[in-house]
């Protein structure tokens, strides 16, 4: 079996990339939902705007149709489509490591979040993270 990108293993990594999805609907009319949606997850600039890159050259498609230039963009789209597919395979690797960490930092947040629970009911004579409801 091929070692994956992270920690979390294969199966997590493939469940994680549902995203390459969106930039194989054809001439890249959702690639840039995929680079928005990993931006927002990882919180990373670079993908946001390519993202809103991809998007204009879908607008710019869709606004130019019955127009003179709709040849030049539709062609230009399918370029932009055929570097969006490139473009994500390559983004995934750095995408899969950014998001364990950011997972890996809920995570922390979470068990010291119990942490603090746990040392406030002791206390009152409360132990765990388990509370029971008084009659």
């Amino acid at each position: 079996m091929a070692k994956g990108y992270t920690n979390e293993g294969t199966k997590w990594e493939f469940a994680h990339s549902f995203w390459l999805v969106f930039t194989w609907v054809p001439f890249g009319f959702l690639s840039w939902f995929a680079f928005i949606y990993i931006a927002a997850r990882t919180k990373q600039r670079k993908w946001l705007f390519a993202g809103i890159g991809y998007a204009a050259a879908v607008l710019f498609a869709a606004f130019t149709a019955r127009t003179f230039f709709f040849d030049l963009a539709m062609k230009a789209l399918l370029v932009v489509w055929i570097i969006s597919i490139i473009h994500a395979f390559k983004t995934r690797a750095e995408y899969l490591v950014r998001l364990e960490a950011v997972y890996r930092i809920k995570r922390a947040d979470m068990n010291e979040l119990r942490e603090e629970l746990k040392h406030e009911q002791a206390p009152h004579g409360l132990t765990g993270t388990t509370l029971t409801k008084n009659k």
